[in-house]
């Protein structure tokens, strides 16, 4: 790589022809791909809570339902996230699901 000119430097930041700093090695380092990133992430909130049995399956199957009129789901594209009831110790929904 060819040195770059000290006029071309500001504080250390390499600057582009137009003055303008130059960011193009953090955007590769730091590029997301996009299907890894939360472009596409619905939150479905107020669902019913459910404890983990023949229930989750079916609110599981009536939202998948609902929304795959509006595009597709992938077969592992519902997440419910559980947590452990302290009264009766089963696994039960905190009421949203991430599509």
């Amino acid at each position: 790589m060819a040195p770059i000119h000290p006029e071309q430097q500001l504080d250390d930041f390499v600057v582009d022809e137009n003055g303008q700093l130059d960011f193009s090695d953090l955007e590769r380092q730091y590029a997301v791909p996009r299907e890894e990133g939360f472009d596409q992430v619905i939150v479905v909130d107020n669902c019913p809570i459910v404890e983990d049995d023949a229930r989750k399956d079916k609110l599981v199957a009536f939202i998948r339902k609902i929304f795959s009129t509006n595009g597709v789901i992938k077969p592992d594209g519902i997440f419910m996230p559980m947590i452990k009831n302290e009264e009766t110790g089963k696994m039960q929904s905190q009421g949203y699901v991430l599509l």
